[in-house]
């Protein structure tokens, strides 16, 4: 009989365990694990949704920042008008004497030599040269040259009129 109530005395110390009894057991642990749980889960989600709502609103900004920097540029990357392109002079290379400050043998636009024969643009400012129908392309959308972002347009005078 001894036996027996030695088992019996270790199994009622085992449920004892398994019973939440004040602040002590099992079932007080599992609150605690699930209340801990939860909490990472809350604060997880909202940084979550935080920076899911920031960045939404950083690309809508982004966004609308780039298209009114785009407007911009194309207010200022305004080409040369025909006329004015027209009037700058060609020359034929081989034939005429070349004013360039560059001593390069190929257009720096397409990148291909320049051969006999062939009509060339001569940028009246810096006297850079191309192939006419490359810079003339290049003018038609950008006011500068190629090489040295001068303009070769006359300066216009910037000094407001008074009194009209």
């Amino acid at each position: 009989m001894a036996t027996n109530t030695t088992s019996s005395s270790s199994a009622t110390k085992e449920v004892s365990i398994l019973k939440s009894d004040g602040f002590h057991g099992f079932g007080y642990g599992m609150a605690v694990a699930m209340g801990i749980f939860l909490l990472i889960t809350t604060v997880t989600l909202i940084i979550y949704y935080f920076l899911r709502w920031k960045n939404k609103n950083i690309r809508a900004y982004e966004h609308q920042s780039d298209a009114v920097m785009e407007a911009e540029l194309a207010d200022v990357e305004q080409g040369i008008d025909e006329t004015t392109l027209k009037s700058f002079p060609k020359v034929i290379y081989g034939e005429d004497e070349v004013g360039s400050t560059t001593n390069d043998a190929f257009c720096s636009i397409c990148l291909l030599d320049y051969t006999d024969a062939q009509i060339l643009r001569l940028l009246p400012d810096c006297r850079h040269i191309f192939h006419a129908g490359c810079v003339d392309e290049w003018l038609r959308q950008h006011p500068t040259c190629p090489i040295c972002r001068s303009t070769p347009l006359p300066s216009i005078s910037m000094t407001p009129l008074l009194g009209s």
